[in-house]
């Protein structure tokens, strides 16, 4: 069986989205999507929604547009604004898997950050975070939260006729179906710091008094007797919050590994390489519109031998112990994302560092530097131990071809 597989990192600018397309000849057997979203703005949102409607159209000769596994980092608005995209373009979208919320960080997001937005973008958010089975069709599998290696599960997924499964972080979820039987698996850690949670509650209550819990809010309106109207100053003034706690709220992110758990015998890269965009669509690469291929860091045969990579979402590194969950299969990464656009407040340099081993880096960030993403101190930390730190925006993507089997 010849099986190839295609990873994408989109260029949706300030935000994330990120393909896996398993193809053997020209038939697509499996695909997958981590998050999809972009800046808030109605120019990014339709630039945004050009990306990928431009992918979907490659496709268009389906009977169909379907995504096997589709995985949710966390709920910011720009991991997951353009996911109306597929709801309105009728894919069938096999499992949603998302963090586990409870009903409290439920009315938190819907009360204090989905309602800062524009009343179309929130709907939409809000009906994603109360009720994601009717809102994306599909099934839906929650992630229960991890607090460290040894709580995780080493067990494949058991696929249930059930709209919304619960299962442990570590859960192995395998590529099935189409003819397609090989050693990958996707693994979601829903990482949760109870400590965060306390933390931004009592930065809540310390500037607007003893009286106040956000997870008790019953409507946006209760912030607005706090903060007078306009929602400028109302998320000024929930930003200032946020940045009030360690880790500015961004720990409580899921990752995804995604590649074998075995040896990857016969599996490799065999080609990275970013290519340009102009106004939302792919250059031609006929017409000289593309980047050239970045080298194989290492190989064998003319193959890489670390096909696997990390998903990161907004993780912060410096407290989240990614490597370790990971354990055994970390060997096979060769594709790290750096979290968070490339703050350098969820940015740790371990995980990117096994000599002699060299990682792909990519950055989701805008070529606008909005917030100061990617720092210059991520970036450069990466290029001095050896590593590609590799920027993808509004106008360039980056690609991988792999040999599955």
């Amino acid at each position: 069986m010849n099986v190839k597989m295609t990873r994408t990192f989109h260029p949706v600018g300030q935000g994330a989205f990120y393909s896996e397309e398993f193809c053997r000849g020209d038939e697509i057997v499996f695909r997958v999507v981590y998050d999809c979203g972009c800046r808030h703005g109605k120019a990014n949102q339709q630039y945004g929604e050009a990306v990928v409607k431009d992918w979907m159209d490659k496709w268009n000769g389906d009977t169909r547009f379907d995504i096997d596994y589709l995985f949710i980092s966390h709920f910011d608005f720009d991991h997951v604004s353009l996911l109306k995209v597929f709801a309105d373009g009728g894919a069938r979208i096999g499992r949603v898997i998302l963090p586990l919320l409870n009903d409290g960080e439920k009315e938190f997001l819907t009360d204090l950050y989905c309602n800062v937005y524009d009343r179309k973008s929130s709907g939409f958010l809000q009906s994603l975070i109360e009720k994601p089975e009717e809102t994306l069709r599909a099934k839906v599998v929650r992630v229960k939260p991890v607090k460290d290696a040894k709580s995780l599960s080493r067990e494949d997924f058991k696929e249930e006729d059930t709209s919304d499964v619960r299962v442990p972080s570590g859960t192995r979820f395998p590529v099935v179906g189409a003819g397609v039987d090989f050693d990958w698996r996707y693994i979601p850690c829903n990482y949760d710091d109870d400590s965060r949670g306390e933390a931004l509650r009592k930065a809540m209550k310390n500037k607007f008094g003893n009286a106040f819990d956000p997870c008790e809010l019953k409507a946006f309106s209760s912030l607005m007797k706090h903060w007078g109207r306009g929602k400028k100053k109302a998320f000024r003034k929930l930003k200032e919050v946020y940045c009030a706690v360690d880790g500015n709220i961004n720990e409580n992110s899921m990752t995804v590994y995604s590649g074998p758990i075995g040896q990857p015998d016969g599996c490799g890269v065999e080609c990275s390489y970013v290519a340009s965009r102009c106004g939302g669509v792919r250059c031609d690469p006929e017409r000289g519109l593309h980047c050239a291929a970045f080298p194989l860091l290492e190989t064998s045969g003319g193959v890489s031998l670390s096909p696997a990579c990390v998903y990161t979402g907004d993780t912060d590194m410096r407290v989240a112990d990614v490597k370790s969950w990971y354990g055994g299969c970390w060997g096979n990464v060769g594709t790290i994302q750096v979290p968070h656009h490339g703050s350098r407040l969820s940015f740790a340099l371990a995980p990117f560092t096994e000599c002699p081993k060299r990682y792909y880096c990519p950055i989701s960030c805008s070529d606008k530097n909005y917030y100061k993403h990617p720092h210059a101190c991520v970036t450069n930390a990466l290029t001095w131990v050896g590593d590609f730190p590799i920027r993808v925006t509004e106008t360039q993507e980056f690609t991988q071809v792999l040999s599955i089997c």
